[in-house]
């Protein structure tokens, strides 16, 4: 046997493999423990004062559910209601037991995005004027004070899909159409089987549909679609934005530390643009002086462009630089008048001003 004609990789795999299947195993088994604990009781799920909507996924991330939560918030406040947003506030270094991160009227976050997370000051730069951000370990606890303190009469729940110990009126999750196998073997926090137990399902109509198990599934069920775009190409969160143009043709160095940076690297082929390289940090990195230098040496001059969930993390000498931009991304979600009245009657909840989105 010609040695020299063995892939050492598919070897890798092969000895692998059956660890990586007992390890989802066993994850499945602990989450399906967790989840049955629940529905018998045996620990407790409570209920908050004010509806909740969870906004979630079954995968590790990249099913965009940050740009979806925004999208939601400023269609129920066209509804007249008053929602607020409440994350655990993932990667976060606060330590007390909350923070709000805005109160829905400030003109800027009021905390440091290092301290509560890059998503939800990312939330919170985006919902000025429209809505609270608040993060917190115990979301019970920030859900009572939101309610309390500021007069929310609703709640969207940030990545609340496997939190059971509060209890949700709608359970919305979304789908990339690509799920695979539990974690370690794939992505999946839960089976698609979880899909079940969700009141609302959005598709990303940005990919095609690959798991034929999803495939079944979403035959079978009403569901939703969601397509992202690029909105501009920006240097601050004040919306001084640069034609998309103006890079056409030329070299970029893309910077990204989120879940799926394939995507955002093939938004910005889209775009005309001639990619010289593409620094790809781990979900959530925080970007230390180190790094910034590194990739200012990589980029040698030419413009460099992060994703506006990395931008909130940068020192603001680093962001008032000329060539350093950000590439804001929107959501369309199709039939999203039919979403929002599926979603307000499923809540019992009305606003003080009848109103509809028109985002479709």
């Amino acid at each position: 046997m010609a040695l020299h004609n063995i892939d050492p990789s598919r070897i890798i795999s092969r000895v692998a493999y059956p660890f990586l299947g007992a390890s989802a195993g066993v994850y499945f088994l602990v989450q399906s423990a967790w989840r049955l604990s629940h529905e018998l009781g045996v620990v407790p799920s409570h209920q908050a004062p004010i509806p909740v909507i969870s906004v979630g996924n079954i995968s590790m991330g990249g099913a965009g559910k940050t740009p979806f939560v925004m999208f939601l918030v400023e269609r129920l406040v066209e509804q007249g209601l008053r929602p607020c947003v409440v994350s655990r506030g993932y990667r976060g270094s606060y330590a007390t037991e909350h923070l709000l991160v805005s109160d829905g009227t400030s003109v800027t976050p009021k905390i440091d995005a290092k301290i509560v997370g890059d998503e939800p000051f990312l939330l919170a730069s985006n919902l000025k004027n429209k809505a609270p951000v608040m993060v917190g370990r115990d979301r019970l606890k920030c859900i009572r004070y939101v309610h309390s303190n500021l007069k929310s009469d609703l709640v969207v729940l940030d990545d609340g899909f496997q939190h059971l110990k509060l209890k949700r009126d709608v359970d919305i999750v979304l789908v990339s159409g690509r799920e695979d196998h539990m974690f370690p073997l794939g992505g999946l926090r839960e089976p698609l089987s979880a899909l079940s137990r969700a009141d609302m399902i959005i598709v990303d109509g940005n990919q095609e549909v690959t798991c034929r198990k999803m495939r079944e599934f979403l035959s079978s069920h009403e569901h939703f679609t969601y397509q992202s775009y690029p909105v501009g190409l920006m240097r601050d969160d004040l919306c001084h934005t640069s034609n998309f143009d103006d890079l056409k043709g030329k070299d970029v160095l893309l910077v990204s530390a989120i879940a799926n940076p394939v995507r955002f690297r093939k938004t910005a082929e889209t775009l005309g643009w001639r990619i010289s390289g593409h620094i790809v940090y781990r979900d959530h990195h925080i970007y230390s002086s180190k790094d910034l230098t590194h990739i200012l040496e990589i980029a040698k001059g030419v413009p460099i462009v992060f994703t506006e969930k990395d931008w909130v993390k940068l020192t603001p000498e680093f962001q008032q630089r000329s060539d350093v931009f950000f590439l804001r991304i929107g959501l369309r979600v199709a039939n999203s008048e039919k979403l929002i009245e599926e979603l307000v009657e499923r809540l019992g909840v009305h606003g003080s001003e009848q109103k509809t989105g028109s985002n479709n």
